[in-house]
């Protein structure tokens, strides 16, 4: 199964999500100018290939890196199915669908806009009963329908780490999607073209794979199956002649026929099929009305054509088609079927003369599916496992595990662009004696509703809002210095207190409050993350130490690299 792919990060001359033109707050009706560019990109990428995946791919990632979006998707419909499926996915959250995932229609926001039709715009998805969360990091959706002649054929599907992120942009993404539409159908169109072709092939290789597997009915299924979908006729049958070459019997038959044209049913050698069985020579009837031979069994039925099939010159049955339309019968289907006739005769007399082998293979195939549904549910338990050992099972933030290996990698990065990068550590005040007063489960919610406070106010593409360890947090802050870290650190302060979870026990407060300590150091200077990791955790210690509730800061003082407190109580 294909994996997700990520978009880069934010550029210059991008438009960015967070930008007054993405969001509610400036943004016009209808597409500006730039918003014009990239569907004029849309318009040349859709015409680039035939291929629909790698269309929609680039689609996705155009719209990614115009717009910074977090996650672009663009799902494809199949009515007949009843469900939807991933085709293209460009997204830099930690947690999304893989590309081939399919569900029903109807599951999730997305599965409701391919079934309804109908775009659906959340401004905070946690408040959606329908929602269906495949990354905790996700705050706002929108999905909007794909049509083609009025049908739905697609859904494109945006999501943004922020709160209300596409406040204003349903007209944009929906001109968007009418862009699309017309790619969607050219390359279904193509699939079905050269579908058509390696059905052909197929024929010719489900013929040599009979001839081996021995299993005359499958076969025999498959190949009055592939037929009537194929052509517009009435009725399609194959019947088999016995050994003594008196009567013949129905093997398979698709389409409409008369309750005495069961399978097994057996009849002698009459009517139009007999007369092709005797002579061996295929027999079109194109008005069976003027043929007195026919056995008129369905009324509607215009003309017949009866093509038999030998092995090494010996008759073993027919192939027997039925249409209203007596047009159906070219030259080319005839040349056509009687080619089919000649493929399957040898993997006829192959199944009877080897059943044994044939069973033989069917348990095989048996083992073989229960082996690939086996894979499949591990694959499923692999997925669920991954998302348990990155992401805290209580508040869905990342788990400790998560936040040592992004940290490294995120210093890493900083110590080659020789840039800051900031770390918060957070620690819930007296929160044993909360836990002692309201007992463990107030204790969990408090915890959730604190995690809850902190993703709101984290949303900067790379910054990881993760569970420590107990009541403690920790924010990694990219590319941040000291000052907008500590004025970050004081905004997260306030929006836990600002939720007045009430803390009677507290001896700082008459809600649950918040210790914060701040660090932020040039990675190319210092030692290692782990030296950041001890800065910001002095920090929360003197923020503690100096009566809780508030921030402290902890910063570089330059090549000597030591450090010193020069916070004092809460950061203005």
């Amino acid at each position: 199964m294909a994996t997700r792919k990520k978009s880069s990060a934010a550029t210059p001359g991008k438009r960015s999500s967070g930008s007054p033109g993405a969001g509610a707050r400036g943004r016009k009706p209808g597409p500006d100018e730039a918003d014009l560019a990239v569907l004029n990109e849309i318009a040349r990428v859709a015409s680039l290939d035939l291929e629909l995946q790698p269309t929609l791919q680039r689609i996705t990632d155009a719209l990614a890196r115009h717009f910074d979006w977090d996650t672009v998707a663009c799902v494809l419909v199949e009515q007949e199915r009843n469900r939807f499926v991933c085709m293209a996915l460009t997204s830099r959250l930690a947690m999304v669908p893989a590309i081939g995932v399919h569900h029903p229609l109807g599951t999730g926001i997305i599965g409701e806009v391919a079934k309804r039709g109908r775009a659906v715009l959340l401004r905070d998805v946690r408040r959606s009963k329908r929602y269906v969360a495949w990354s905790a990091e996700v705050r706002s959706e929108l999905c909007v329908p794909v049509r083609h002649h009025g049908r739905v054929v697609a859904a494109l599907n945006i999501e943004s780490r922020r709160l209300g992120a596409f406040d204003g942009q349903k007209v944009l993404l929906e001109t968007i999607a009418e862009q699309i539409s017309g790619a969607i159908a050219n390359a279904r169109l193509f699939e079905q073209v050269r579908a058509r072709a390696a059905q052909l092939e197929m024929i010719g290789e489900i013929s040599r794979l009979a001839l081996d597997a021995g299993e005359l009915s499958e076969l025999l299924e498959r190949v009055v199956g592939f037929v009537q979908r194929n052509f517009r006729l009435t009725a399609t049958a194959i019947l088999l002649l016995d050994e003594r070459g008196e009567r013949f019997e129905i093997a398979a038959r698709a389409g409409n026929a008369p309750q005495n044209e069961r399978i097994g049913a057996s009849f002698p050698l009459v009517g139009v099929v007999g007369r092709a069985m005797r002579t061996g020579t295929s027999l079109l009837v194109s008005d069976v009305r003027s043929d007195p031979e026919y056995v008129m069994l369905h009324p509607e039925v215009v003309a017949e054509l009866v093509v038999p099939f030998r092995f090494r010159e010996k008759v073993l049955g027919a192939l027997n088609l039925e249409s209203d339309d007596s047009e159906v019968f070219s030259e080319e289907t005839v040349a056509f079927l009687q080619a089919l006739a000649s493929q399957i005769a040898g993997g006829i007399h192959m199944a009877r003369v080897n059943r044994r082998l044939a069973e033989t293979n069917r348990l095989v195939e048996e083992r073989t599916r229960e082996v690939e549904q086996v894979n499949q549910e591990l694959h499923l338990s692999n997925q669920v496992l991954q998302q348990l050992s990155t992401h805290d099972g209580l508040t869905g933030v990342a788990n400790r595990r998560q936040f040592d290996e992004i940290l490294l990698v995120e210093w890493r990065r900083a110590a080659r662009v020789e840039g800051p990068i900031a770390l918060v550590m957070v620690d819930i005040d007296q929160f044993k004696a909360f836990n002692d007063t309201y007992g463990h489960q107030a204790g969990d919610d408090a915890l959730k509703e604190v995690a809850y406070a902190l993703q709101d106010s984290v949303q900067r593409a790379g910054e990881v809002t993760s569970r420590y360890g107990g009541d403690e947090f920790a924010i990694i802050l990219p590319g941040m210095h000291i000052d907008e870290a500590a004025r970050l650190a004081e905004d997260l302060r306030q929006a836990v207190e600002g939720r007045k979870i009430r803390h009677a026990s507290s001896s700082v407060s008459r809600y649950v409050t918040l210790s914060l300590g701040v660090a932020s150091l040039q990675a190319a200077r210092a030692g290692s993350a782990a030296e950041l990791v001890a800065a910001a955790d002095r920090a929360l210690y003197s923020a503690k130490f100096a009566g809780r509730n508030r921030v402290e800061v902890e910063k570089d003082r330059g090549p000597d690299r030591r450090l010193s407190v020069i916070g004092g109580g809460k950061v203005e």
